[in-house]
């Protein structure tokens, strides 16, 4: 049977809002005027099959100085579609829907009840949301797996990473992102080869010839758990991925999310 194509499609107003699925983060948007954002990523590789877990953060998004949007604004949607691979997917549609959920009623209540009891609401405020997909699974990496807790050789393993890069090993790299090509591999019913060139592509072009930033110690290096602790986010700063390249001319820059796990009895880059 072809491999169906999963979406988060998420609809945010007025609000800042961050999305994990199954432990990993997956989404993350931010909206602070009337326009409603839309944003719709392909969540195969995250996916279990039964009882997916979908957390949902939201904020008050930031307006400026000791200011932020309204909790009583705030509007988010979410909905998980099912696509036919090459299918298109258009905002509200373009694929069965296979759970949806509007968090508005559910934070109003929250604001009614705080308002009721003189207290302030948390921030933010975090809903859950369990639902089942057919087809796809990697439930065997995502919650059945032993959590892994050597931060020592995590830290070690961060150190590696930067030196591939600070010797610009192509090669090295792909040899570490092999597993994370190959659960692309499975998720979206593509050659392995096909994830791995496109990867190569993308550092020979682009990233290293930005010139990644490698001035960093095992000290300098943030662990982040994701999917209870049964992968881990390699990081510079929280929240900021281990490879980054200084700020262009036009103040972009590039990323490289590292999320390192235990496979065949060593770390590789997982996802």
């Amino acid at each position: 049977m072809p491999v169906s194509i999963h979406h988060l499609e998420l609809f945010t107003h007025k609000c800042e809002v961050e999305v994990r699925l199954n432990g990993v983060p997956i989404a993350s948007a931010r909206s602070v005027d009337a326009h409603t954002d839309h944003f719709a990523p392909p969540i195969n590789p995250y996916l279990v099959g039964r009882g997916n877990v979908l957390e949902v953060a939201i904020a008050p998004a930031p307006l400026g100085e000791d200011e932020a949007t309204d909790w009583s604004d705030a509007r988010v949607e979410v909905t998980v579609r099912a696509l036919d691979k090459g299918g298109i997917l258009v905002p509200g549609g373009g694929g069965p829907a296979i759970t949806e959920l509007d968090l508005a009623p559910l934070l109003a209540e929250r604001i009614r009840q705080a308002r009721e009891d003189e207290v302030e609401l948390d921030i933010p405020q975090v809903f859950l949301h369990r639902f089942d997909n057919d087809g796809v699974s990697f439930a065997s990496e995502l919650v059945e797996a032993e959590p892994y807790d050597d931060h020592e050789a995590l830290l070690d393993y961060a150190i590696h990473v930067r030196d591939l890069f600070a010797r610009g090993d192509v090669d090295g790299f792909l040899a570490e992102i092999a597993p994370k090509c190959e659960v692309w591999s499975r998720a979206y019913e593509e050659p392995v080869d096909f994830f791995q060139q496109e990867i190569r592509t993308g550092l020979e072009t682009e990233l290293l010839p930005a010139q990644p930033i490698v001035d960093f110690e095992r000290d300098d290096v943030v662990l982040r758990p994701l999917a209870g602790g049964r992968m881990w986010s390699l990081e510079r700063d929280p929240g900021v991925p281990l490879i980054q390249t200084p700020p262009d001319a036009d103040e972009q820059l590039m990323q490289f999310r590292i999320v390192a796990a235990p496979r065949g009895g060593q770390l590789r880059i997982v996802r």
